[in-house]
């Protein structure tokens, strides 16, 4: 079991960002999810101990998320 980072920003579609959500637990029902709230107007990226610690990084955004993480 991996544990996958999962950074996301609720200022995003909203629809498209559940859907990827969904799809994520049920392609990787076997990987524990650490969710991580972005805004990209506060510029706050988790902490670096926070992202070694998890096995892969998921960035569900725009492209200025994607493009911050």
């Amino acid at each position: 079991m991996k544990k996958l980072l999962v950074i996301y920003n609720p200022l995003s579609g909203r629809r498209r960002k559940q859907q990827a959500w969904n799809a994520l637990r049920k392609h990787l029902p076997e990987h524990t999810f650490q969710l991580v709230k972005y805004d990209i107007h506060e510029h706050q990226l988790p902490d670096p101990a926070t992202c070694t610690a998890s096995d892969g990084i998921i960035v569900i955004g725009g492209d200025g998320t994607l493009r911050t993480v």
